[in-house]
């Protein structure tokens, strides 16, 4: 059994027997007007400005076709952080979530594509699918290619969607969470730098079920005490 928690504003930590509890953290960047002011960084406003100067476009589509870029391009974003990091990880992080996920939600309108261009050039360098229900918004995927980043394209379009949410009611916009791998600190940062806060969340396992597979609890436990240790 595993539970675990995406998106769970208030979230309290388990202590039920035979489950054992797990923690995660996402960032939220609280768009309601009596939040007051989002503070963005010195840095993400100096991004945003290189962005703009080099002719940065943010639009949306509802457009099924965007689910090939989006792929390519978190491909891309993955062998950055490999070849940065040295750390392996699957784009699609959640259990079947991949791109026919994406087009399903497309398709009973639950999610948006937005994508960034630049002037005079139609080629997408930066395409995020996020979904959008209830006044609140989850960033599900995000991929950009080696443009994106030397331009500023990721922040610039955070920041321009941060706006457009706040501007049109809506309550907040979850950025997600942290990678937990070499290169998470910096994605943290970068989270935090957009007006993020940050929230622990808290999820359950259990031990295998069923035979055969519970002759291996044993060795859950093991990894479980191996974990805290560290």
């Amino acid at each position: 059994l595993i539970v675990a928690s995406y998106d769970q504003q208030f979230s309290l930590e388990a202590n039920v027997k035979g489950l054992y509890s797990n923690s995660r953290c996402e960032y939220v960047v609280n768009l309601r007007p009596e939040h007051g002011d989002i503070k963005f960084s010195q840095n993400l406003k100096r991004n945003v400005k290189k962005a703009e100067k080099n002719g940065a476009i943010l639009e949306e589509s509802a457009d099924r076709l965007l689910a090939d870029r989006l792929h390519e391009l978190l491909n891309s974003t993955l062998e950055k952080r490999k070849s940065k990091y040295g750390t392996e990880y699957n784009p699609y992080y959640l259990p079947r979530l991949g791109k026919q996920t994406v087009l399903n939600l497309l398709e009973n309108k639950l999610g948006r594509f937005y994508f960034c261009t630049t002037t005079g050039d139609d080629s997408m360098h930066c395409v995020l699918f996020n979904i959008e229900r209830d006044g609140k918004v989850f960033n599900l995927l995000v991929g950009s290619d080696e443009v994106a980043y030397e331009l500023g394209m990721p922040a610039f379009a955070d920041c321009k969607l941060i706006e457009k949410y706040r501007n049109s009611g809506f309550k907040y916009y979850n950025l997600g969470g942290a990678t937990w791998d070499a290169g998470s600190g910096g994605l943290e940062r970068s989270k935090l730098s957009k007006g993020a806060d940050r929230i622990d969340v808290y999820g359950v396992t259990s031990n295998f079920l069923q035979y055969p597979f519970r002759l291996l609890n044993p060795l859950l436990n093991m990894v479980r005490v191996l974990r805290k240790k560290k």
